[in-house]
């Protein structure tokens, strides 16, 4: 499904759904994923969950977000008085946190159309997407927090560079993981065990990392890029958004990469390691989704240049390939194949009277016919307009006419609808086996001129014989 298909007609229970969501997020972000006393966030991930949002509301989801922001951020802002105008300083920082997913939204649409859909996509999508809007929320975040007097110019940096790294992986987190998963089929129960056992995994990983091996931590990145392939792109970063939260609610406990407690570098260490693992799992999954879709596109191209679009059959091309390897493999063993060139009788007349729509509609019965009649390893084929093919492998000419004689009988029977000399059909067959004609060509020399004796001797029969 397109992400883009119905983003943009989301009604007003579902924005304040997702108002809810980002309340929850916001209360995540400040309770467990802060750290005290210095309040600095490490993820926020309602910047995600405020994107959705504004691709599906557009510019009215603002309001919504600044509210919900508001509800999480105001009482602490206003129970530390900051300022002469605690309540003012409270909404600037609300309005900025809505301001960031709407220009986010905006840049995603202009940029990348609405959709994150190749891996090389992923580049423009961190920059315009993420991080430019990122750095004029926590602009705005930054100047309101020293207006208020409650950071000073020194640490305004450092602050701001806080603000747009959690935003900034917020929003990686949560988007590509909500449109992939909108796209993919549902999941069954196998996929939730794989996502089960790589989250039980990771969280035994964190858990010996926090008590001291903390090398183990790198083995995390491993578990998320095995369940690509065994969850899909979604069941991954789901696992990834899990992950993440968990590796950043247990920062306090669990170091950096081979960083002993209590070192300064722990933290942004961690941090960048949070970083890569999030943006190498984004790639490979990209990346995968886009190899199967390409696989699958493949595939499908190869369906329809090997088979008739009004029938299903095989094709010519189809055909010939069959015809070729069929007789290859005579040539080395002498196992015997027999080659039927079927035509409709007066089926010009059908599309003269009753027009081309009826004239396909029992093209398409006389299809359904011959494969009703036909064995698994037989390959049929509509080589012309009315005109069919069947190669029977390990069979005479003497072997094939029973089954012959028997589509003969089944297409008489066939009522097509039409009344008249119409209402039942009949055909002509000229068939010949491998030993009656040199190569490819030379057998379907032959076998079309038993057919034109098959029509010059009246229609409706078989002709075998030189």
């Amino acid at each position: 499904m397109d992400p883009r298909s119905d983003l943009n007609r989301l009604a007003l229970p579902w924005l304040l759904v997702l108002a809810g969501a980002y309340y929850l997020g916001a209360l995540l972000g400040t309770g467990l994923l802060t750290l005290h006393p210095a309040n600095i966030t490490l993820l926020w991930l309602p910047a995600g969950a405020g994107l959705i949002m504004a691709m599906g509301g557009g510019w009215r989801a603002l309001p919504l977000i600044a509210l919900a922001s508001f509800a999480v951020r105001g009482p602490p802002l206003l129970a530390d008085g900051m300022g002469p105008s605690p309540w003012l300083h409270a909404a600037v920082a609300a309005l900025g946190d809505g301001l960031v997913p709407c220009l986010a939204a905006w840049a995603f649409r202009a940029g990348l159309g609405g959709a994150l859909g190749r891996a090389r996509d992923l580049g423009p999508f961190t920059v315009y997407v993420c991080l430019l809007p990122a750095l004029v929320g926590a602009g705005i975040a930054t100047l309101n927090l020293m207006a208020a007097g409650h950071i000073i110019a020194a640490s305004a940096a450092r602050v701001a560079a806080n603000g747009v790294l959690a935003q900034v992986l917020g929003i990686l987190l949560v988007w590509p993981l909500y449109q992939l998963w909108r796209e993919s089929p549902p999941r069954g129960l196998a996929t939730w065990g794989w996502i089960l056992a790589a989250l039980a995994t990771n969280t035994g990983l964190l858990a010996v990392t926090g008590k001291g091996l903390s090398g183990m931590v790198f083995f995390i990145l491993p578990v998320l890029l095995m369940l690509v392939f065994k969850a899909g792109a979604p069941g991954a970063l789901l696992g990834l958004l899990a992950t993440v939260v968990g590796l950043i609610a247990a920062s306090t406990e669990v170091q950096g990469p081979c960083v002993p407690a209590n070192d300064p570098s722990a933290r942004p260490m961690l941090m960048g390691f949070v970083f890569t693992m999030t943006y190498v799992t984004l790639s490979l999954c990209l990346y995968y989704r886009e190899l199967l879709a390409s696989d699958s596109s493949r595939q499908r191209w190869q369906e329809a240049a090997l088979h008739d679009s009004l029938t299903g059959l095989a094709n010519r091309r189809a055909l010939m390939k069959a015809l070729g390897d069929e007789y290859n493999r005579t040539q080395r063993t002498g196992r015997p194949f027999a080659l039927a060139i079927l035509d409709i009788d007066h089926f010009k007349r059908i599309n003269d009277r009753h027009g081309h729509q009826a004239g396909d509609r029992v093209l398409q019965a006389i299809a359904r016919t011959l494969r009703d009649n036909c064995r698994d390893i037989d390959t049929v084929a509509r080589i012309g307009g009315e005109e069919f093919a069947i190669l029977l492998p390990e069979t005479t000419t003497a072997a094939a006419l029973p089954a012959l004689t028997r589509i003969l009988a089944a297409v008489a029977a066939m009522d097509t609808g039409l009344g008249g000399g119409e209402a039942h059909l009949t055909l002509s067959i000229g068939v010949v086996d491998a030993s009656e004609g040199e190569g490819i060509e030379g057998l379907l020399t032959a076998a079309d001129g038993r057919l034109y004796r098959a029509k010059g001797e009246g229609r409706d029969r078989i002709v075998a014989t030189p």
